[in-house]
């Protein structure tokens, strides 16, 4: 259509343009009175008289009228406004093309250039030509414009292709009631015309006539209905479908109330969701089942399918079977995608750490998903828990939500916390797998915050230091709800004079709701260290392995009056508060060495400021799982008489490095120490993993390493309880700081100097109370460990030996 639309827009007027030079040639012959063909004929005669002696005078007619000059203006400024006229036309024709007009603005050039081309010689056909052409395009225009708002309603409005199918469907009813109706008059086969032509639609060939008339009819109303029927399917098909994507693509609203709400999502969300899941298990039954909480993830879009994918994996797996999941996709900035979550019904939001952004602008991005939460939803009533990388900003993050109605506010700084936990791991092996196993998730060994009335309506009235700790059996009361120092949990309660009340609130560990029994599980006796398990028995084949294999003699070597000596390989971000924490544990005259490189990420700048008082700091800039760089250390510490108390295999990752890459260099430090140890059963290893299928080798089985630790599993659940109880963040922090109650894995023989009496571990709990103003939480055996223990295993007196340990919580 192009190539016409330049036909007819530029060789026409240039046709037009040798009409307008022979018009005036001819208008200049007129204008002497005389036309081209008279002039010849004039000339011919006067040769002839000149040649012949007589002359006959030649009869010529007579010459033209001369031409009207207003005539020939005219006639030239037409020409003139046609060349303009079809140049129009044909940059109208090529934007046309351009706009992709469906060729209607082409077809309309060419018919106005062919009527602009006769138009010099026969205004009165250009006229009606033109007329035509007009009235064309309008006709091409009002259809480009029906077609295009017949698309726009049907792209936007859901209901435009229903009731284009009524529209449609009626037609047809009216034309074939109509043919129907003129086919048979008297209605002879035909009584209802109308009804008969929407069987037809719906049902065709069912009515048999036998004019052949009427049968054409029917076929046509019956080719009518297979488009009827074929234009519903697709509109179902596309409802369908659309309603299938519009739920996977998660942008519906959920639809909930009391739920809990995360914005954002990263590595420890899945441990979360598992740890959500067990401890629904000791909510307390309603109606004969426990209440299932739902969890709402506002995840961002780029990752959207892999959450899904990892979550639809472990429930698959029967994960997450205690809890109800919904995941969207959206921005935690955006209101829209805030309200899709129902964040102002929510009882609980967590707003996940961002792990794609690097650590220093962390905590920025967090706080502006506060602002944004807080401006979305100012008049929220729920609990926030926020995840920081570091605490530095733990009060801005509490003031955001100043003066509005939010109950609570707990920034939450897992990575501390968890370094501060591998200090205590040091210098107790076998307490990092204690807590891990506390913040699983699992409601035996777990603590919680619950109404003095629904635990036991007996202690009601009675001071807080008078009450019976193993009251029930299912649980240890540990400490209580102080409402005096803002609702802080207090561990203290055999000082406490508060007299509980109905609404009191106990810190209990273990499902106060339910009654599991602990039995312990033989091991072989003759193993230089022992191995910590827990067996429930009610379900034979669920072994917990506390993964440490000290005797509980062990122990007492790392009391602080001994001198320590510590390497650390690997680096973490969190170093410097870790190397602070592990210097108050030490004696005086200790030593710490760390090796690490820039590579994984080794920063000297954080260590400069460090002011360490028991402990002194040598860094070794090198590969930490190259013997070449290890091997020196270790000979000079030979050199000097000495070895190493402890080794902590750290985080051994480059910049981009994946977990499993990560792990497998962590490995090859192991294999490196196993050369350089001369005797590994009198070095303490700690080594951390990040990926599960390494910290699920035998390790049980080997001698080497004594604590294996997943810091990012130990953080999940960290940040898990505070989510399912605020108040517990403040007990944690307790528990790991070096300045709090700490859990000690104990001696029997410094709680009972008499071990030929036997003791129930009732008895042991009231010597541990009032001799040392401790909890007893637990005990280990050379045969296992039992946190909790309920039943016989509680109430029943047994033997104890020299090597028996008591797990309790004390200043010291």
């Amino acid at each position: 259509m192009y190539p016409v639309c330049f036909v007819h827009g530029v060789v026409t007027p240039f046709v037009l343009g040798q009409r307008i030079i022979s018009t005036t040639k001819n208008f200049t012959c007129r204008n002497a009175h005389l036309s081209p063909r008279k002039s010849s004929v004039v000339q011919m005669s006067l040769a002839e008289s000149s040649n012949h002696q007589h002359h006959q005078p030649q009869q010529d007619k007579p010459a033209s009228a001369p031409v009207n000059p207003k005539t020939a203006a005219r006639f030239l400024i037409r020409s003139s406004l046609l060349y303009l006229v079809g140049f129009l036309i044909y940059l109208t024709g090529k934007q046309a093309i351009v706009s992709k007009l469906q060729g209607t603005r082409p077809i309309l050039a060419m018919v106005l250039a062919s009527s602009s081309a006769v138009m010099a010689s026969n205004p009165l056909t250009a006229f009606i030509g033109s007329s035509l052409a007009f009235v064309g395009s309008s006709l091409l225009r009002s259809w480009d414009y029906f077609v295009f708002m017949l698309g726009e309603a049907l792209m936007w409005n859901p209901m435009a292709k229903v009731f284009m199918l009524v529209f449609i469907s009626l037609v047809f009813i009216a034309i074939g009631a109509m043919l129907f109706q003129t086919l048979d008059p008297g209605k002879e086969e035909i009584e209802f015309p109308v009804w008969s032509a929407v069987r037809g639609i719906v049902n065709p060939f069912e009515d048999d006539v036998e004019k052949v008339s009427l049968r054409l009819v029917s076929v046509f109303i019956a080719s009518m209905g297979v488009v009827f029927f074929g234009i519903l399917i697709g509109i179902i098909e596309g409802w369908v479908q659309g309603t299938v994507e519009s739920l996977s693509s998660g942008k519906h609203q959920v639809i909930a109330s009391n739920h809990v709400v995360v914005l954002g999502y990263n590595s420890k969300v899945l441990e979360m969701l598992r740890s959500w899941s067990k401890a629904s298990e000791a909510a307390r039954p309603q109606f004969g089942f426990r209440p299932r909480t739902t969890y709402a993830i506002l995840a961002p879009e780029n990752d959207y399918t892999r959450i899904m994918d990892e979550i639809a994996d472990s429930m698959n797996d029967g994960e997450l079977p205690h809890i109800r999941l919904a995941c969207r996709v959206g921005s935690p900035y955006l209101a829209d995608d805030l309200h899709r979550v129902s964040i102002s019904t929510a009882k609980k939001v967590l707003v996940a750490a961002d792990e794609s952004a690097p650590r220093k602008t962390a905590n920025r991005k967090l706080l502006g998903k506060l602002v944004a939460l807080r401006q979305t939803v100012p008049d929220f009533k729920g609990e926030v828990v926020a995840e920081l990388v570091d605490d530095n900003e733990a009060n801005v993050v509490k003031s955001v939500f100043n003066r509005s109605q939010v109950s609570s506010v707990q920034p939450v700084t897992a990575d501390i916390l968890l370094g501060r936990m591998l200090v205590q791991a040091i210098r107790q092996p076998g307490l990092a797998s204690i807590y891990n196993t506390m913040m699983s998730g699992d409601p035996r060994f777990s603590f919680h915050v619950v109404k003095v009335k629904d635990f036991d309506p007996s202690l009601v009235n009675q001071k807080v230091s008078e009450i019976d700790r193993l009251s029930k059996d299912s649980s240890i009361v540990c400490g209580f709800v102080n409402a005096e120092k803002g609702g802080e949990v207090d561990l203290e309660i055999t000082t406490g004079n508060l007299i509980l009340k109905e609404d009191s609130e106990l810190l209990v560990l273990g499902d106060p709701f339910r009654s599991t029994s602990l039995q312990l599980v033989n091991v072989p006796k003759n193993s230089a260290k022992v191995q910590l398990v827990m067996h429930d028995e009610n379900h034979p084949d669920a072994l917990k392995a506390i993964r440490s294999r000290k005797t509980v003699h062990e122990v007492e070597k790392h009391e602080k009056s001994k001198k320590q000596s510590i390497l650390m390989v690997g680096w973490r971000n969190d170093i410097a508060d870790m190397l602070t924490e592990l210097d108050l544990t030490l004696a005086s005259g200790s030593d710490v060495t760390l090796i690490a490189d820039e590579d994984t990420g080794l920063d000297k700048n954080a260590l400069r400021s460090l002011q360490l008082k028991n402990s002194s700091l040598r860094v070794v800039t090198g590969k930490p799982d190259s013997i070449d760089a290890l091997e020196p250390i270790f000979k000079k510490r030979h050199s000097e008489g000495g070895r190493f108390d402890h080794i902590i295999t750290l985080s051994i990752a480059n910049q981009g490095q994946t977990s499993i890459e990560a792990d497998s260099r962590a490995l090859a430090s192991l294999a490196t120490f196993y050369q350089l140890l001369d005797d590994p059963l009198n070095t303490t290893v700690t080594v951390q993993f990040h990926n599960h299928q390494f910290a699920d080798l035998a390790w049980d089985n080997t001698e080497e390493v004594d604590n294996v630790i997943m810091p990012d599993t130990i953080a999940s659940r960290l940040t898990s309880e505070v989510v399912r109880d605020p108040r517990l963040n403040e007990l944690w922090k307790d528990l790991f700081s070096q300045y709090g109650r700490e859990i000690y894995i104990r001696p029997i023989s410094r709680i009972v100097s008499d071990l030929s009496k036997p003791y129930s571990f009732k008895e042991l709990s009231e010597i541990v109370q009032t001799k040392n103003n401790a909890i007893l939480i637990g005990y280990a055996t050379d045969t296992g460990a039992s946190i909790n223990p309920t039943g016989a295993d509680r109430n029943e007196p047994r033997s104890w030996t020299s090597i028996d340990a008591l797990l309790i919580v004390s200043d010291d």
